[in-house]
């Protein structure tokens, strides 16, 4: 945070301390009891301080990396609430934050790429789903000729046990505008960002094993350099589900 931190000494008694006195405030960190200076960092010392370049740099992509997480469960629409856990938005945040990080670009300026979203392959939006990659073999998506559509292809295997009382699968793509950075992040294609298409079908329809292309159709051109995320939930009659980022 920019600020020096004094640590307790192993042969000073720590009294338990934890708060602010005298100007000093006391708390323990990474399991060791710590001491600092009260007070806060102006405006100006935030932008302008050099011992603050590296936390305008986290602050920058951290910011971005939650937006996206934002408009990517915004864009679930009704299946959120069917899919998600209380830890969605933080552990999203943080896997998009690893992705960045492959990204395109300077520290504290990089951008997404399609090849570095693949790192949200397997992500469950409930922590105690884990993703059936048994299941949903080969996941691959691909921008048709015409503009207009994208396929999302897998290979089915076999179901897990405690997936077969599910009876609807659920397959989508949100799409999301590509970034630039001019002082700020800003978007490409702000009116295709967080733009997602659905299609939900009989889960036993599908053959085991075979190849299954599921096409989605955009009324007008998609945009060439846009980024395209897949997803897959599983569904049931009693509005219950389980769902999944699967390339």
């Amino acid at each position: 945070m920019g600020r020096k931190l004094k640590e307790w000494k192993d042969e000073m008694p720590l009294f338990g301390l934890n708060g602010k006195t005298g100007g000093l405030v006391y708390y323990e960190l990474n399991g060791k009891p710590v001491v600092r200076r009260a007070g806060k960092v102006s405006l100006k010392q935030y932008r302008q301080g050099e011992n603050f370049a590296e936390l305008r740099k986290h602050q920058s992509e951290f910011g971005m990396c939650s937006q996206y997480g934002k408009q990517i469960r915004e864009s679930l629409g009704a299946y959120l609430p069917l899919f998600k856990d209380h830890s969605c938005s933080g552990r999203l945040t943080g896997a998009l934050r690893k992705c960045v990080a492959e990204g395109e670009g300077i520290k504290g300026q990089r951008i997404f790429t399609q090849a570095c979203l693949a790192r949200l392959q397997g992500f469950a939006f409930a922590r105690a789903y884990c993703f059936p990659s048994g299941f949903f073999r080969n996941p691959r998506l691909q921008k048709v000729k015409t503009g207009k559509s994208i396929v999302l292809s897998f290979s089915r295997g076999l179901l897990p046990e405690d997936m077969k009382s599910y009876t609807r699968l659920v397959l989508g793509i949100i799409i999301l505008s590509g970034l630039h950075y001019r002082g700020k992040y800003e978007l490409l294609h702000p009116d295709w960002h967080g733009r997602s298409f659905f299609q939900k079908t009989d889960l036993h329809a599908f053959t085991q094993a075979e190849e299954q292309q599921v096409q989605f159709e955009a009324r007008e051109f998609i945009p060439e350099d846009v980024l395209v995320i897949g997803l897959a939930g599983l569904v049931d009659d009693k509005v219950t589900g389980m769902g999944w980022l699967v390339v």
